[in-house]
C-alpha cells in the first residue's frame, strides 16, 4: 500500500499543474484555474507564496535554479522572481490562444499552444526567438 507523504490544500478550483524544484525538492509550485500559483513548502505542508494572474494558470515552470518561474495564464506567458516575493519581470504575449504547455532548461524557455504554435524563448531578456506551426492545437511539448 503507498503512503500518503502530505497534502497540500488551497486552491479554489481544478489544480491543472504541479511542478518539484530540482534545486531544493521540498519546494513546490502549483498552477490553477482559480488564476493563482502557490509556492508551497512540502515539509511543512504549508503555502509561502500566492501569485494571482488574470487568467487561469495552465502550466508553470522552474527557471534558473528555481528563484524565477514562467507561468501560462491565457495567451501570455508571465515570468515572475520568486525570491523578490513574486514580482513580475516581464509578460509576454506571443500566441493568440491559450498557452497550454511550457518546458525549461537551463538556458531556453518553449510554450505550446492552441494556436498551433511552438514559441522558443531565450531567458536573459524574455524574448520570443524562434517557432515552430503544428498542423493541430497543442496541449504539451517536450525537447529531448
Amino acid at each position: 500500500a503507498e503512503a500518503q507523504l502530505g497534502e497540500l490544500k488551497g486552491h479554489a478550483d481544478f489544480v491543472r499543474t504541479v511542478r518539484v524544484s530540482e534545486a531544493s525538492p521540498h519546494v513546490v509550485l502549483s498552477g490553477s484555474y482559480d488564476h493563482t500559483v502557490k509556492l508551497w513548502d512540502s515539509n511543512a505542508n504549508r503555502c509561502v507564496l500566492t501569485l494571482t494572474h488574470a487568467d487561469p494558470v495552465e502550466d508553470v515552470a522552474f527557471l534558473r535554479g528555481g528563484g524565477v518561474v514562467a507561468v501560462a495564464n491565457g495567451n501570455r506567458v508571465t515570468f515572475c522572481d520568486l525570491l523578490s516575493g513574486g514580482r513580475v519581470l516581464q509578460t509576454v504575449v506571443a500566441h493568440s490562444k491559450t498557452v497550454t504547455s511550457l518546458w525549461a532548461d537551463d538556458d531556453k524557455l518553449l510554450s505550446a499552444s492552441l494556436d498551433h504554435f511552438v514559441k522558443f524563448y531565450e531567458l536573459q531578456q524574455y524574448r520570443v526567438t524562434g517557432s515552430v506551426r503544428c498542423a493541430a492545437p497543442l496541449l504539451a511539448a517536450v525537447l529531448s
